[in-house]
């Protein structure tokens, strides 16, 4: 047990109220309760006395907030209700009270003359309903009324490892109420002035109703690390002897002249009377005067010089406004709720479950994905092959109504053929008589002398005549060759083949080259000096070059028109084995390449060219290029056509056709005439 120390003559003198020097403790805790209890008393008498219809008219109401400081209404309320009482004669006072929580609607719905609210209240009440103050509450330690209670922080002064304010930090805390503007908040206000979260300092806060004795038993007892009061709580309990002097520490002191008590924070205003805008202005007026200007209460001085606490003027709340807006509370509390750090110190648990619910939602899409994907694939894939299918089968149709229309052509050829053949055997016929008749047979009987009576001589022999005679030959040539013509187109109508035999080609390709030889395109035939043999039918070859050497000349004739400055050429080359300018030629093979320098095709021209019956030219049938196919695969041949330019040549005009055939080195069959174009 510490011995209780004698009080200190500047502590009595700024607590007059103070019991005299040397008496008991428990004794100057009765006499201060007494004088509560019997002021009490007083007050419910007066308001109990029956009142004349005059002082009935001068009933003013005053509204207060309970507050958990000892000794509150006797400092506070009485004396303010007994300077309005002597300060406007004949009034009676009405008290109501106000709760913190709910301060605005109960000021709006008791409508009070005067409401005595601590100064956080009242900013909220003048933002809501625009009141304005009359008096701030000074404590006669403080020098400034709006510098007048603050807090500060405690410790039990053996704890040596509490010295300054960063050594509190992640201990245990006792405070007063959570909303008291002298303790809690201001000490919450110093933290995040040094650069701390206020929220998360203390590991633990413990909150308590009366700072004294809770806190203070709760820090000395050791069950918290620190406690928080409101200023000069302390040496109010160090100077009544309810804690020993010296048993508690001060932590983080502020020393200044501004108050004469320890404190470890800012100051603030402390409670503040005001008044409605309803309210009458000639009693606001009063109102002010009476509780500015308090009556003396003996001769011995005034109730300022006697008391606590005084009334003066003041209306400087900025502190209190930065301390609201720096912690989110009073106006600014929405702010505190959508802070991230709020949002996260209370829905954290949310936070993290909607983060999981996320994550397998992503997850879950991203296998979706992956799988849509997939599908997605195999349905390109399959759509693809049913184009594929779609296209080949598109192909298979268009070759077999290719091919039906070469039936019907075939058919239509074989009629003609057979039609043909009669006329062409009577042009022979007609010619073979004329030959007779002429005297151009061998062994024929020499012309008839006119020795008919009654007759004309005939007519002397035309064989004279070598015109006459190399026209009537032309034309028994032409009508056999008409003739082998429709045998052979009998022949393909009746899918007969004739024997082969050794086929020179140079004297092939020179006959066909002859009958083009005519017009403004060249014609270069280049082959070997030497014949060249292949087995096959010469009637059919020469068809089969006529018809390419054909082509070629009305593709370079093209080009003539489309360019007049290009001379239009067709080369015929014949090359055997290795001579021949593919690699891909073997020894035993001969190559025939008819080359023009028409007009490039289009690769849509040339794929319908590369088809079975299909013709470039407008007016074309494809009957040509189906004849040279047909050829070419009787002979066991191979035929390529390419454009120019798709080889790397410089020139990209034209086209090469190459027919290749295997070389006949020793000719079984004796080699085959062939007929000399008459031409």
């Amino acid at each position: 047990m510490h011995s209780r120390p004698k009080i200190p003559t500047p502590l009595r003198a700024r607590f007059p109220r103070r019991a005299p020097e040397g008496a008991p403790s428990g004794r100057r805790l009765i006499r201060a309760a007494s004088a509560g209890f019997f002021g009490a008393l007083l007050t419910l008498l007066t308001f109990l006395t029956p009142a004349s219809p005059a002082q009935a008219a001068r009933t003013i109401v005053v509204g207060f907030v309970d507050s958990a400081e000892s000794g509150f209404y006797a400092t506070t309320v009485q004396p303010t209700i007994e300077a309005i009482r002597l300060g406007i004669p004949g009034s009676v006072v009405e008290t109501v009270r106000l709760s913190s929580v709910t301060i605005t609607n109960d000021v709006r719905l008791r409508q009070p003359d005067l409401f005595i609210v601590p100064a956080s209240d009242f900013l909220l009440v003048t933002d809501t309903l625009g009141a304005h103050a009359v008096a701030t509450r000074k404590s006669t330690a403080a020098k400034a009324p709006s510098m007048s209670v603050g807090g500060v922080f405690v410790v039990r002064n053996d704890r040596a490892d509490l010295t300054t304010v960063k050594s509190l930090r992640r201990k245990r805390a006792a405070a007063t109420l959570p909303t008291a503007l002298d303790g809690w908040l201001a000490a919450r206000m110093a933290l995040e002035e040094a650069g701390y979260d206020s929220q998360t300092f203390f590991k633990e806060v413990r909150f308590m109703t009366f700072g004294l004795p809770n806190v203070v038993s709760s820090v000395l007892s050791g069950a918290y690390d620190v406690g928080v009061l409101p200023t000069c709580m302390l040496e109010r309990a160090e100077a009544e002897g309810i804690v020993a002097r010296g048993a508690l520490r001060v932590v983080g002191a502020v020393e200044d002249e501004l108050l004469h008590c320890r404190r470890s924070t800012a100051l603030y205003p402390d409670w503040v009377a005001g008044v409605l805008p309803t309210v009458d202005p000639e009693l606001a007026r009063e109102l002010t005067i009476a509780i500015l200007t308090p009556p003396k209460r003996d001769g011995s001085g005034t109730a300022q010089e006697q008391g606590a606490y005084v009334w003066q003027v003041t209306n400087d709340f900025h502190a209190v406004r930065e301390l609201e807006r720096r912690l989110h509370v009073g106006q600014w509390s929405y702010l505190d709720s959508w802070s991230l750090e709020a949002l996260w110190r209370h829905f954290h648990w949310y936070v993290v479950a909607g983060l999981l619910i996320l994550d397998a939602v992503v997850l879950n899409e991203r296998r979706l994905r992956m799988l849509v994907r997939k599908r997605t694939a195999e349905l390109q894939n399959a759509l693809a092959e049913r184009d594929r299918l779609e296209e080949a089968e598109r192909a298979a149709r268009l070759r077999l109504g290719e091919l039906e229309r070469m039936g019907a052509i075939s058919q239509l050829c074989a009629m003609i053929a057979h039609e043909l053949k009669q006329p062409v055997t009577s042009i022979i016929n007609y010619v073979t008589v004329i030959k007779l008749r002429a005297g151009m047979v061998g062994g024929a009987a020499a012309p008839q002398a006119s020795g008919t009576p009654g007759k004309p001589s005939a007519a002397p022999a035309p064989s004279a005549d070598p015109v006459f005679e190399k026209a009537v030959d032309g034309v028994e040539a032409a009508s056999k060759r008409i003739a082998g013509i429709v045998d052979r187109v009998r022949l393909y109508a009746k899918r007969e083949r004739r024997e082969p035999v050794a086929v020179d080609l140079c004297a092939t390709l020179e006959a066909a080259a002859s009958a083009q030889k005519k017009g403004a395109v060249a014609v270069r035939l280049l082959i070997p000096a030497k014949p060249v043999h292949v087995s096959g039918d010469p009637l059919e070859l020469e068809l089969l070059f006529l018809n390419l050497i054909k082509n070629a000349v009305e593709a370079a004739a093209g080009a003539l028109n489309a360019t007049p400055s290009r001379t239009p050429e067709v080369v015929v080359a014949l090359a055997c084995g290795g001579d021949a300018p593919e690699a891909s030629s073997a020894a035993h093979d001969v190559r025939v390449t008819v080359t023009d320098n028409g007009p490039r095709l289009s690769d849509e021209a040339f794929e319908r060219l590369m088809r079975v019956s299909e013709s470039v030219k407008d007016e074309g049938l494809g009957l040509g290029l189906a004849i040279v196919r047909n050829i070419v695969d009787e002979h066991g041949a191979s035929l390529t056509i390419r454009r120019r330019g798709d080889d790397g040549s410089p020139d990209a005009d034209g086209l090469t056709v190459a027919v290749t055939f295997d070389l006949l080195d020793a000719p079984s069959a004796p080699k085959h005439s062939q007929p000399k174009d008459p031409s």
